[in-house]
């Protein structure tokens, strides 16, 4: 084999090789994950905001760092919920919630799409386990009553204890819960026509809000009854 030869074939093969590199590097540039896949359809099917498409870059990159990450399916699902797509959204919640099990974002969303589609059973399942998890998240409490009182009235009256448990849990050095729990007590018995223990209560929301006209007019009409 003349020298002319082997240059031509050497420069082939060398085509080859740069050939085939770039091929390669092509395909793994244009082959995309399947979250990568799914933030792609989010943000071409939506007109999202900056901040939106800002969160869904941030948790892309989170889940490059570690695709277990709570954080990034939770920036993924709060965009989906944000977009109406409710079903994509649970799934990515529970997911996290798989990794963490007692995240407050993840059981407070989860709740409020339950809600939009009016699945008050499992909304109010959500929020016993908030209240479980973080006794002291007030919001949860607020929400489990609502749901209660006008979707699931035949749970209301589980209410008394719930509240009760919950300044046993948040009572201080000073033997105060926060006013929220009394306060919250007293309406409650307000409702189902307790007058001597919304009294009671209210007067003990007074004397930690000694300001409150609306407290002070409760008490003043619950008297006269």
């Amino acid at each position: 084999m003349n020298q002319k030869i082997r240059n031509i074939i050497i420069g082939v093969v060398v085509v080859v090789i740069i050939a085939g590199g770039l091929f390669l590097i092509f395909n793994q540039k244009s082959e995309l994950t399947e979250v990568e896949k799914e933030i792609k359809i989010i943000s071409e099917n939506n007109n999202l905001t900056e901040e939106q498409q800002a969160e869904l870059d941030d948790a892309l990159n989170l889940l490059k760092e570690n695709p277990e990450s709570a954080e990034a399916l939770i920036g993924i699902a709060r965009v989906k919920q944000q977009t109406d797509d409710y079903e994509g959204a649970k799934k990515d919640y529970l997911k996290a919630l798989e990794i963490q099990p007692t995240n407050i974002v993840a059981l407070n969303n989860l709740a409020d799409i339950y809600n939009q589609e009016k699945e008050y059973k499992k909304s109010a399942e959500i929020y016993l386990r908030m209240i479980e998890n973080s006794p002291k998240w007030i919001s949860a409490y607020r929400e489990l009553i609502s749901v209660y009182k006008y979707h699931l009235p035949e749970k209301y009256p589980d209410i008394e204890q719930i509240l009760l448990t919950g300044i046993e849990k948040n009572t201080d050095l000073t033997e105060y819960a926060p006013v929220d729990f009394y306060l919250m007590l007293g309406e409650f018995y307000s409702e189902v026509g307790n007058k001597n223990k919304a009294i009671e209560y209210f007067e003990i929301t007074l004397d930690l809000m000694p300001e409150d006209a609306g407290i002070q007019s409760e008490l003043e009409i619950l008297k006269t009854l």
